[in-house]
């Protein structure tokens, strides 16, 4: 059930350039409903929340409490981290995309403005 859930979700991803934003090994990221998928030059990495608990975590954090928890109240999330790593993948192996989209993503984060990256384009394969 777990894998029909990532398989239904990866359908519809959109990858991220990493221009240093994330990990320097991350050559991309995609993001779905309760996880996301970071590739790599060689292999890739799946993170995958349970989908229920991630639910009432931005349900609360984002003011859309359906499940009336409240947002003082200790709620777990059981997440899983998958690494795999391609055995003997060339260091020559490029992560190649396609299907760029015309917008783009920016990331302020924190106060250090060296650190921002911005115009990090999108592509759907």
């Amino acid at each position: 059930m777990l894998l029909l859930a990532f398989q239904q979700s990866v359908a519809q991803m959109e990858f991220v350039e990493n221009k240093g934003q994330w990990n320097q090994e991350v050559k991309y990221k995609g993001d779905f409903t309760s996880g996301s998928f970071f590739l790599r030059q060689k292999g890739f990495s799946v993170l995958l929340h349970n989908a229920e608990e991630w639910d009432k975590i931005t349900s609360a954090m984002h003011g859309r409490n359906h499940s009336k928890t409240a947002i003082d109240e200790k709620i777990i999330l059981h997440s899983f981290f998958y690494d795999v790593d391609f055995e003997g993948a060339s260091d020559l192996s490029q992560c190649l995309p396609e299907k760029q989209i015309k917008t783009y993503n920016n990331y302020f984060i924190g106060n250090d403005a060296s650190k921002w990256k911005s115009e990090c384009k999108i592509f759907q394969a």
